[in-house]
């Protein structure tokens, strides 16, 4: 998806992040936004679907933002999911073991997907090969 104005009616303050984001202004790490909007800029190596796992949230709804490559995030709702590790409510999430349910969509460089409490995502994923990105997760709360 590449629209903001989805995420104008979301978020005010994530939309004017984003509509004014120049990632070469920031290094990685976590940008503190108002209304309790926070960003998470990460790089790293996409990974083996093998290798990763769901996640799922209660109190932040997930704003991924591809900056710089290409991942696989796989979607499932998390009452179709088993739960690995129970929520942790410090960290605000809640993981599931991986397994075959959920669908696949893939997340290119000006892309961003959101995920709402209830949606189980497992991001990372190599999509043409283990590749480094970069992108930023906007962490919204819930109101």
């Amino acid at each position: 998806m590449r629209d903001l104005s989805v995420v104008k009616e979301l978020n005010e303050y994530a939309y004017d992040f984003l509509s004014s984001f120049d990632a070469s202004k920031y290094q990685d790490g976590r940008i503190e936004l108002e209304g309790g909007v926070y960003v998470n800029i990460e790089s790293f190596e996409t990974m083996r679907r093998c290798e990763r796992r769901y996640e799922a949230h209660k109190k932040y709804i997930d704003l991924m933002y591809m900056i710089d490559g290409e991942e696989i995030i796989t979607v499932a709702p998390v009452s179709e999911l088993t739960v690995a590790e129970p929520y942790n409510e410090t960290r605000d999430v809640e993981f599931y073991e991986n397994n075959l349910k959920g669908m696949d969509y893939s997340l290119r460089t000006g892309e961003f997907m959101i995920f709402r409490p209830g949606e189980g995502h497992m991001p990372a994923i190599a999509l043409n090969g283990i590749k480094k990105i970069r992108k930023a997760v906007v962490k919204i709360p819930v109101k």
